[in-house]
């Protein structure tokens, strides 16, 4: 999905993401850096295997079928315009990855696009990718996690069409087994931070109630 103003083309993920997942923002002409539960045997040393442990387990909150609904915001003041959709999200490989494929509309227009999410042991980060029909580019996203909050933070630095860099900041909160939101900012050179898309996940055939 992917938010265009008069000079730049914005797309919001999550990679929806979830990665939502998901998703996620990306500038056009950017080259950039039902649920299973995993394993619960975590490996004996992660950091220099390839097997799932404990971090991977938190991404299972984002598995499963989601009905997708938010807003997204082209610049700062500008009027919201209407995202609605699907994600499914699964793991594969093991279990080591999750893989999201979401269709919808934006602003009456259809997009689709595919994220991927993981932790790796050895960098000890999260890390999430994004692709969509909007742009030729793959977005990637290194990430944390916080526990108390039950949120992931993460942040990608990429070039607009004009060679200049954008920063963004993208928050995925677990509301609950049924319900997470993502809230995607961007950082434009000399301007403030804009508040490009906020998304709510639902999972499908799952009546929930907002918590917040």
């Amino acid at each position: 999905m992917e938010i265009r103003s008069l000079s730049t083309r914005v797309g919001v993920a999550g990679a929806f993401v979830a990665l939502s997942l998901i998703s996620l923002a990306t500038v056009d002409g950017a080259q950039q850096s039902s649920a299973t539960s995993p394993p619960a045997t975590k490996a004996a040393d992660p950091s220099r295997s390839g097997q799932p442990g404990t971090e991977h387990q938190v991404l299972n909150a984002l598995v499963g079928t989601w009905d997708v609904s938010g807003q997204c915001w082209a610049k700062v003041g500008d009027t919201a315009q209407s995202v609605t959709g699907t994600d499914t999200s699964e793991w594969i490989l093991g279990q080591r990855f999750v893989k999201s494929h979401a269709r919808g509309t934006k602003a009456s227009q259809p997009f689709e696009g595919i994220g991927m999410m993981g932790y790796d042991n050895a960098r000890r980060e999260y890390q999430a990718t994004w692709q969509d029909t909007d742009c030729t580019g793959i977005k990637m996203e290194t990430g944390t996690y916080d526990a108390a909050s039950k949120t992931f933070t993460f942040k990608g630095d990429f070039k607009d069409d004009k060679g200049q860099t954008v920063s963004s900041r993208r928050l995925l909160e677990v509301m609950s087994n049924d319900q997470h939101k993502m809230t995607t900012y961007l950082t434009m050179s000399g301007q403030p931070e804009l508040k490009a898309a906020e998304l709510v996940f639902k999972r499908t055939g799952v009546k929930t109630t907002s918590a917040h």
